[in-house]
Formats: C-alpha cells, structure tokens, sequence
C-alpha cells in the first residue's frame, strides 16, 4: 500500500495503481480529487467517513481523501501503508506544523515502511517567505531524526533548482 501527501491531481497515483499497487492518496482539496479522477476518465464512488469525503476509483486499486491530513489516521485508510510518496508536501507545511506533521505521516507508516520524500533547493533564487519552503538536511534531523533515519538518496537539476530525494525509515527498536 503506497500514499500519497496533499496529492492532488498527481499523475503519480494513477501511474502506482496501474502498475499494481493499493494507493490511498490525501487532499484538502474535493475539488482535485474529483477532477483528477473525471480527467483520468476513472468512475468512482463517493462516500463519507471521519470527516472526509472519500473517492474510490471502480476497477482499480485507487482511494482518495478529501479533508484534513492531521486528522487522517491508519484506522480511517483502512490500515497503515508500506511506502508513503511526498512530493512538496513538507516543503509546503508551515514552519510551526513540521513537527504535527512528521506525527501525522509517521502515525500512517507501518514498521518497515518506507517513505520517500522529494524537496526542492532553490539555492540564493529563493526570494519569498512563504511555501514551499526551504528543507535542509538538519532541519530533517531536527523534524524526524528522533524517530527516524534518513538517507540521500538522489538528485537531479529542475530548471533553475535542484531537486533532491531522501529515504527515510523509523528507527530500530532496541
């Protein structure tokens, strides 16, 4: 089961379930959600459970929530999930709920899962003070490293900006 961070109308989700995977994607947004699947040519059914509407695609392994991502729980998903895939969505969290949101992410993932988390460097271009923000490796030791591990995994220049990608695991347990 693989999940996907304040998803949107990410072409990723389609991509995972068509290559076989169970995938349960999050956003604010009731809108995108049901544009996606309309755009996708995708039919669905639409029901509401814990504060969220949610979207299940019909002949495919597709499920998407609509509503609140600090309120989203294993429980509520219908189980936790062995990869989690976040494309800008720490980058896009205020400064003051990274910690909430590190709980909230983590509070999905099963032991052994593994979470990829895409973030973008935008070097001495960044000249703004709101998302996406800037994520450093020690703010990702600050964030998760109680918790978790993580590792560089790598990068790749995005016009003038340079994306990076990390790996991150909980912890062992002694």
């Amino acid at each position: 089961r693989v999940f996907l961070t304040f998803c949107g109308k990410s072409l990723d989700l389609k991509w995972l379930a068509d290559e076989g995977f169970d995938v349960v994607g999050n956003d604010c947004s009731d809108f995108a959600l049901k544009s996606f699947l309309e755009e996708q040519g995708l039919e669905y059914d639409t029901s509401k459970s814990g504060g969220f509407t949610i979207y299940k695609a019909k002949n495919t392994k597709l499920a998407l929530y609509a509503g609140n991502f600090f309120e989203l729980t294993g429980e509520k998903t219908e189980g936790k999930f062995d990869a989690v895939w976040d494309t800008g969505s720490f980058q896009s969290v205020g400064v003051t709920d990274r910690a909430t949101y590190a709980r909230a992410v983590s509070g999905l993932m099963k032991q052994g899962c593994k979470y990829l988390l895409s973030v973008t460097q935008f070097k001495e271009l960044r000249t703004w003070t709101g998302p996406p923000y800037e994520i450093t490796e020690e703010i990702l030791d600050e964030i998760f490293g109680e918790n978790m591990k993580w590792e560089f995994v790598d990068q790749a220049p995005w016009g003038d900006y340079m994306e990076k990608i990390y790996l991150l695991q909980f912890r062992a347990k002694s």
